[in-house]
């Protein structure tokens, strides 16, 4: 770790020029501006953005928020909400881009399949809609800012790790207090040990953050996420393919149809049923 951070703080001046240069590329290339904001809260996520097309009111710019965090580690972060926004202008000028929904129907077909239907189904299943398509692209996000800026190598290995160092303190907490059906649990389970084992695969460190999920159900469930994002990202994934690997997922976690998907933009879209809370 300490080899990495001193690598990164030795390059910030480049890991800067790099992430500017790539945030004004975009803004070129798509033609929208590219707006970021900086909170005071170290409370929330390190970093979140939403496209244009994403949010629920029509403004002309996409936008980033960034926690504070030491200076040598934000352009990593920058870089991964810069892909994120990337990935959506791709698949709209590709005419592939969609905005991502839980529709009621959806929604009550697979609480009609848990049974019984626990405290905590309908809860998780809400968890289980945002942060399998957030995992099943942050894989995607990860491994192209890794192919494409060499120069944040240094800094994505501290923030993937510093992520996992928490996760495994925080995780085991929640769930020892959720009351849930096993098929659900198992879901999550495997959604927060496939991003520890991609970790640990692009980002090879002694922690062996990943051991404490092998072996089934959850480990060999995130082993075969892992294997299908990979083969995915090795043969080229194409504009808009991202849609189609969280469809994939949500067959692997046995949650066939969990995404619905609409190609119209967020604010155009009437509210879908019912308006989930997304945790």
């Amino acid at each position: 770790m300490r080899i990495n951070e001193n690598l990164a703080q030795s390059g910030l001046t480049q890991a800067n020029t790099v992430v500017d240069g790539y945030r004004q590329r975009l803004q070129t290339d798509y033609g929208y501006p590219i707006e970021i904001t900086r909170t005071e809260s170290r409370s929330g996520p390190g970093a979140t953005s939403r496209s244009y097309w994403d949010q629920r009111t029509p403004l002309p710019h996409h936008w980033m928020e960034i926690a504070p965090c030491a200076p040598w580690l934000e352009p990593h972060k920058l870089a991964h909400e810069l892909t994120h926004i990337a990935l959506e202008c791709e698949a709209h000028q590709a005419g592939r881009r969609k905005t991502h929904l839980l529709l009621q129907p959806t929604y009550l077909r697979l609480l009609a399949a848990i049974d019984p239907c626990l405290r905590d189904d309908e809860r998780l299943l809400q968890k289980l809609f945002s942060l399998s398509l957030n995992v099943a692209v942050d894989l995607v996000v990860e491994s192209r800012t890794r192919r494409d800026f060499p120069d944040l190598i240094p800094a994505q290995f501290i923030n993937l790790h510093r992520f996992e160092e928490r996760n495994a303190r925080e995780y085991p907490a929640i769930w020892q207090r959720t009351i849930a059906s096993p098929e659900l649990l198992q879901a999550m389970d495997a959604l927060v040990a496939v991003r520890t084992l991609f970790a640990d695969s692009i980002a090879p460190s002694p922690l062996k953050h990943y051991d404490r999920f092998r072996g089934p159900p959850a480990g060999e469930l995130a082993e075969q996420l892992h294997a299908d994002f990979q083969s995915a990202f090795s043969r080229g994934m194409a504009p808009g393919d991202h849609y189609d690997l969280a469809d994939r997922w949500a067959v692997l976690l046995g949650l066939p149809g969990l995404h619905d998907w609409d190609p119209r933009p967020a604010f155009e879209v009437s509210k879908p049923a019912p308006q989930l809370e997304i945790i």
